[in-house]
C-alpha cells in the first residue's frame, strides 16, 4: 500500500521522525516493523528497500519511523528518504514482528536500547500510556552522548526506571545486570546494532538467561 508524507521531525541534525498517512488503517501491535519501498533511479546494493521499526503507537493517527541519518555517504535509500516532501507517497508493507510486549503485564521487563533502537520502546511505551497501562520497565539506553538520547520526555514515566549509558566503554551484559540490579526472572528485550544485540545476548546467557527471556530486534547497517 501508499503511504503519505505528512510530516518530519528532527530530534537531532541526524536522528529525523518521518510521519506518514497510509491509504487505508494498518493494523499493528506496538513494537513492531515494516518494509519501506522508495523507487529511485541508480539504487546501490542495498536497494530500494528497507525495514523500519515503527516509533509510533496503534494509538495514534500518524504511522512513524525514527532513524539515524549519516552526512557521510549516506545509501542510495537514505538519500532519497532525505529529500521526500510533504505530500510524497511511497510503498510500505503490513505491519509484523514479534517485538511485542508480554501477554502478562506480571512480567518485569529490562529494555535495552542501542541508540536507534529506542524506537520499539517508543511505540510501547506510548501505546502502554494511552491505553491507560503500565509494566514494571527498566531501560538500558546507551548512546554516544546525551544529545542523542531520543523520547526522553515519554521515557519520564513513573513505572520506568531509565538508565541512560553514554561511557566509552562497551556496554556489557554484566553491567546491565549491576544496573538493574539482577536479572533473573525478568523479560530482557534487546534492540540496537546487529553486533551489539548479538554481543548482549550472548552474555545474558553466559550469566544464566534461558533463550526463552531474551528477545531481540536487529538494526542492520549500524555499527
Amino acid at each position: 500500500m501508499n503511504i503519505t508524507l505528512v510530516r518530519v521531525f528532527h530530534h537531532t541534525p541526524q536522528i529525523v521522525s518521518y510521519s506518514f498517512t497510509p491509504e487505508r488503517p494498518i493494523r499493528y501491535i506496538a513494537g513492531q516493523f515494516v518494509e519501506i519501498i522508495i523507487q529511485h533511479n541508480d539504487p546501490d546494493k542495498r536497494g530500494v528497500k528497507r525495514w523500519f521499526t515503527l516509533s509510533s503507537s496503534p494509538t495514534e493517527k500518524y504511522l512513524t519511523i525514527t532513524t539515524k541519518l549519516s552526512v557521510i555517504s549516506p545509501s542510495s535509500f537514505k538519500k532519497n528518504l532525505m529529500h521526500l516532501n510533504i505530500g510524497d507517497s511511497v510503498e510500505c508493507s503490513e505491519a509484523m514482528g514479534d517485538f511485542v510486549l508480554p501477554k502478562s503485564d506480571n512480567i518485569p521487563l529490562i529494555f535495552v536500547a542501542g541508540g536507534i533502537g529506542i524506537t520499539p520502546y517508543r511505540s510501547m511505551i506510548k501505546w502502554l500510556v494511552d491505553s491507560g497501562q503500565s509494566r514494571n520497565i527498566q531501560i538500558v539506553y546507551s548512546a554516544h552522548s546525551t544529545a542523542e538520547l531520543t523520547f526522553k520526555d515519554l521515557l519520564n514515566q513513573p513505572f520506568i526506571e531509565l538508565y541512560p549509558y553514554t561511557e566509552k566503554e562497551k556496554l556489557t551484559a554484566v553491567k546491565i545486570d549491576a544496573l538493574c540490579s539482577g536479572i533473573k526472572d525478568k523479560q530482557i528485550y534487546i534492540a540496537g546494532p546487529e553486533p551489539m544485540a548479538d554481543a548482549l545476548s550472548k552474555g545474558f546467557k553466559d550469566l544464566g538467561s534461558s533463550r526463552h527471556q531474551i528477545v531481540t530486534d536487529y538494526f542492520p547497517g549500524y555499527k
